[in-house]
């Protein structure tokens, strides 16, 4: 057997329009697919390689849902970071060289962490932010 690709990635949130407000305006994500009724559903999000999902059950204390990490490879870090920043998004991680990658790990609204993360090319302009 062997695991060929990540199919999905679901991620708890407590209030599914603030979480769409983060991952469609912060990340520029679209939405394919909307199940969504009385505060309740969820949104995917497909990408080249593989779907993120939305989910919101209800109004669950944001004490009790569980966490999940997810990384976004993207195409330009630094767009993405200024983006991420000028949203007063909250870092858990700064921007910084790590192992050959650019890395940077923030939270959703709900608390669920999000790394941004670029592999490193060969120029030296691909990273300018820390």
């Amino acid at each position: 057997m062997k695991i060929t690709k990540i199919a999905f990635v679901v991620l708890p949130v407590s209030d599914i329009a603030r979480a769409r407000k983060f991952y469609e305006d912060a990340l520029h994500l679209l939405p394919a697919r909307i199940f969504e009724k009385d505060g309740r559903g969820s949104i995917d999000y497909d990408l080249d390689s593989g779907r993120i999902t939305i989910k919101c059950e209800g109004q669950l204390p944001v004490a009790n849902m569980p966490r999940v990490t997810v990384a976004f490879e993207v195409d330009n870090f630094n767009d993405v970071i200024a983006s991420l920043r000028s949203r007063d998004t909250t870092f858990v991680t700064m921007p910084a060289e790590i192992s050959g990658t650019y890395q940077a790990t923030v939270n959703d609204p709900d608390g669920n962490n999000i790394v941004i993360y670029k592999v490193k090319g060969s120029s030296k302009k691909d990273f300018l932010v820390i």
